[in-house]
């Protein structure tokens, strides 16, 4: 079978770009489209936006920010990689204090850059993951080593929750009500109540602060600011 992400020689890399910054997604689709390297087939706000385009319109590389909101970049890469193993994922990190290295490797990105890097770096990475290669930032890939063996640890309790308790549990770090949340998952407030009841007892969690934690600890949600 001919996979149609396939380039010409000289043809254009087809991307989805997903952040939450208006401005920033944007100025940098401008800048990434002015390179005459790549095509921006699509933008989106939000993680669940950011899957549903992926899925209708599968690009060559999905680039994404770590901390999108309703559904964040890791868990869109996870579900991508299950789902649409053609399309690669590129993370773009904010946060050069959260360590998303190991988390990132673990869900099957093939790269991660912060988003203060140069433009230059960033068309770099979009060009070696859709070539099949892997790129991190230098200033990021010294950490992937030394995070290997406390990812290795956390793998077995993270494996634990299903997919639809990470969402849930995202939707939750991010202040989301009962309703709010059963609506936005299509299910009943009292499915929601359980999923963080079942959460709590596979985590060996005592509260909702312990809940919230845990979830920026695993990168499930991004820290406030």
């Amino acid at each position: 079978m001919i996979d149609r992400r396939q380039r010409r020689p000289g043809a254009k890399i087809k991307i989805l770009l997903a952040d939450d910054q208006v401005m920033f997604r944007d100025g940098l689709r401008q800048l990434l489209e002015g390179s005459g390297q790549v095509e921006v087939v699509a933008t989106a706000g939000d993680g669940r936006q950011a899957l549903r385009l992926a899925q209708q319109l599968e690009p060559s590389v999905a680039v994404l920010e770590t901390a999108l909101p309703l559904l964040n970049g890791l868990e869109v890469t996870r579900l991508l990689r299950r789902d649409l193993p053609g399309v690669k994922v590129l993370l773009l990190s904010g946060s050069a204090s959260v360590d998303f290295a190991p988390q990132a490797l673990k869900c099957g990105a093939a790269g991660l850059v912060l988003k203060k890097a140069e433009l230059l770096e960033l068309i770099l990475a979009i060009k070696a993951v859709a070539r099949g290669d892997t790129y991190f930032s230098s200033t990021i890939s010294g950490s992937i080593l030394s995070g290997y063996v406390r990812m290795m640890e956390e793998a077995q309790a993270d494996r634990l929750l299903t997919d639809r308790e990470r969402e849930v549990l995202q939707l939750i770090a991010e202040g989301y009500g009962n309703q709010e949340i059963a609506e936005a998952c299509f299910i009943s407030i009292k499915t929601v109540e359980a999923h963080k009841t079942n959460m709590m007892k596979k985590l060996s969690l005592v509260n909702r602060n312990d809940l919230l934690m845990y979830a920026v600890k695993q990168g499930i949600a991004a820290q406030g600011e």
